[in-house]
């Protein structure tokens, strides 16, 4: 928990920074590549506040959030406390790391932001805090609010859509992985009345905590999509049990 978005640019990117006074130049402040090695990160929800200390010299702070493609986000620091001059950076995030700096906002303010930018792919992405000048005692605050198209994008999946991140599926609908690669938009189910699958999903999978629903089947030709990248999988002789036919979110004969 990105290597695709190279340009440092995004055409229609607004980015604004609230401020009376500046002693540094925004322009001036160059985001750093990235390494996990150096980098302290945590999970952040949209619409949620994260609150913390800015980080030492030579190390990083990060918050990973789940983006859409499309939609429209408003990305909030505000300095609680201290003089330090703040910056705030966009990375994707995906199985071979970080990508080149996405977006970026710094300056010597209370407040800074990037308004409205657009992730031009569903995925993980990460907001960096760094500091551009001052001792770093100082204390901080971080938002990612979701600004527009945040539920009614129409390229999302519904139930049995194949999904790589809970990104891709619509609200409510989570990524159930077969691994990194191989997913489907999955509805969570009553764990004791079995109930709440969109047919023919039947309520089939749980950690022990939560159900998830699943889809039985014969052939393939029953999994969603008539199969189209599915495979009707004999997961229980798998198991060394009784046979136990369902549909896997991945073609076996590429797998």
């Amino acid at each position: 928990m990105m290597r695709r978005i190279v340009a440092l640019f995004l055409f229609g990117l607004f980015v604004s920074v609230l401020a009376c006074s500046s002693k540094v130049d925004p322009s001036s402040y160059q985001p750093p590549q990235l390494e996990s090695s150096a980098l302290t990160m945590s999970e952040m929800s949209l619409g949620s506040t994260r609150e913390g200390k800015f980080p030492d010299d030579g190390h990083y702070l990060g918050y990973m959030f789940e983006a859409r493609s499309g939609a429209g986000y408003d990305i909030i620091l505000t300095r609680t406390s201290g003089q330090d001059v703040p910056a705030i950076v966009v990375y994707q995030f995906d199985d071979e790391g970080f990508s080149e700096a996405i977006a970026w906002a710094s300056a010597d303010a209370q407040v800074i932001q990037i308004n409205g930018w657009t992730p031009e792919q569903a995925g993980q992405y990460l907001v960096l805090v760094d500091v551009v000048e001052g001792d770093r005692t100082g204390t901080f605050s971080l938002e990612v609010n979701c600004v527009s198209a945040c539920g009614d994008d129409p390229s999302l999946g519904g139930p049995g859509a194949l999904c790589q991140s809970d990104a891709q599926c619509e609200d409510g609908l989570e990524c159930l992985l077969l691994d990194e690669g191989h997913g489907y938009c999955a509805e969570h189910c009553d764990c004791e009345e079995l109930d709440g699958c969109t047919p023919p999903a039947q309520c089939l999978w749980t950690d022990g905590n939560a159900c998830w629903c699943g889809y039985l089947c014969e052939s393939d030709a029953d999994c969603p999509d008539n199969g189209d990248g599915w495979t009707c999988y004999d997961i229980g002789s798998e198991m060394g049990g009784e046979p136990f036919f369902t549909c896997l979110p991945v073609d076996m004969d590429d797998y």
